[in-house]
């Protein structure tokens, strides 16, 4: 879908000679998140810029479905691709549902089209459309702004999205539960993601594959398990921490431990469900000092056991209790 080849970006700040980009490769398939991940200054947003023709590179070339960007009209090249990032930036003369049927409205749709596109996204990003549609930016909170922007990238059902921290700015709580149901949506609309951070747990949380980035170059591009795994470089290493292997079990579920049920578990006891992670499952037993949890369906019904044994067979061993505590 997207295919970056040999990009460079250079211009002059204060009679100085920068270089933002140096000549990056990468090829991001049909229906995959890759998170763009680095330290502030190198060249994550700068990429955004340039594949959405807000940036025009010093060399190489953007390939959108294998053809050069640099072809298409910008504007409508714009129209095609989503764009979000951490300011929102939403129309404060506008309603909700207006913000949100901005590109929908310049494409011609008709009004009716456009009002149901807005009630149904609305409703995808866990607002009700009956209570938000008609509201302005001023009566939201970050996270409900945020939501509203992530709905009007959608609007127009483009390809491609482009995301810039997009959940930067919000406290942990709303930013995970924003997080939580973005992958809910990405699982059934499949989009190409580009996707910018400088926190390697949403990376890990977020991505098919990441790209980091260190002044201006792609020092490693890999699947997350594949970056866990490597601590051959330095730079890798003290980015993604010492953590590694706590930080890999976010991306295990239960279901991928379960064994069948043994045994009876008093009521008080955490139950758990296939599809956390077992870090988070990892974090209850320690807390509670469990040395095993049931695992039940939404409806209730246990479908087997996640013994702590196991999990810390995953990690090579038993870890330090405050590691995760």
């Amino acid at each position: 879908m997207i295919q970056i080849e040999k990009l460079s970006k250079e211009f002059v700040q204060d009679g100085r000679h920068m270089v933002a980009l140096d000549g990056i490769d990468l090829e991001v398939p049909h229906g995959e998140v890759c998170v763009l991940l680095g330290p502030s200054g190198c060249g994550k947003t700068t990429t955004l810029k340039i594949i959405n023709r807000l940036v025009t590179p010093s060399g190489g070339r953007v390939l959108v479905d294998g053809q050069d960007a640099s072809t298409f009209d910008a504007i409508e090249l714009r129209r095609k691709i989503g764009y979000v990032i951490q300011q929102v930036g939403l129309f404060a003369h506008m309603t909700v549902e207006e913000n949100i049927g901005i590109v929908p409205r310049l494409l011609g749709w008709p009004v009716e089209r456009r009002r149901q596109r807005a009630l149904e996204l609305l409703a995808m990003v866990g607002l009700d459309p009956g209570h938000y549609a008609g509201r302005y930016p001023r009566e939201l909170s970050g996270g409900q702004a945020q939501r509203i922007g992530v709905a009007r990238a959608l609007a127009a059902d483009p390809p491609i999205l482009l995301m810039d921290e997009p959940f930067g700015a919000l406290d942990p709580i709303s930013r995970e539960a924003l997080q939580d149901e973005f992958l809910a949506m990405q699982l059934r609309l499949k989009k190409t993601i580009i996707f910018v951070s400088h926190d390697i747990d949403e990376a890990l949380k977020m991505a098919d594959r990441i790209a980091i980035f260190k002044l201006g170059r792609i020092v490693r591009h890999g699947t997350p398990d594949a970056l866990l795994a490597d601590a051959s470089d330095p730079f890798i290493e003290s980015f993604i921490g010492r953590d590694r292997a706590l930080k890999r079990l976010r991306r295990r579920r239960c279901a991928e431990v379960l064994e069948p049920c043994s045994r009876s578990f008093p009521r008080s006891a955490p139950r758990l469900t296939p599809h956390d992670d077992l870090r988070t499952a990892l974090s209850i037993m320690v807390e509670g000092n469990f040395d095993a949890l049931p695992c039940c369906n939404a409806d209730g019904s246990p479908v087997g056991m996640v013994r702590l044994a196991e999990i810390r067979n995953l990690l090579g061993g038993s870890p330090p209790l405050e590691a995760v505590s």
